[in-house]
């Protein structure tokens, strides 16, 4: 079962991949946050596999929050929720520790095809 964080600060966004999550057997919703804050508290508290992240959160950006949570949960997988479809943006994501990143506003069914 691989444990998930999911973090944003738009209500939306969490609703819908949780929705998107919630239906695939191999996962596991640990914790749901709003802020940069309660991102890193709950990632070095609960330890999860992977982290989803906005790109945009209140008061940092995921290129900055990343390494901070990689300290504290060297583990954690982290995975740059993005609105832009931008090489730049996915270069950031990389340079930074994030492993990965998730488009919004793409079918979800297209994430478990990849």
């Amino acid at each position: 079962m691989i444990r998930i964080l999911v973090t944003s600060s738009h209500d939306e966004d969490r609703a819908y991949i949780i929705a998107a999550l919630s239906g695939q057997d191999d996962f596991s919703i640990v914790g749901i946050e709003k802020d940069e804050t309660g991102a890193i508290i709950k990632t070095e508290r609960l330890k999860p596999d992977v982290l989803i992240l906005d790109l945009q959160m209140p008061g940092i950006s995921a290129d900055e929050l990343a390494p901070i949570i990689r300290r504290r949960s060297p583990s954690t997988s982290i995975i740059m929720l993005c609105n832009k479809d931008e090489a730049y943006y996915a270069g950031l994501a990389l340079k930074s520790g994030i492993s990965g990143f998730l488009l919004k506003g793409v079918d979800t069914a297209t994430w478990f095809r990849l």
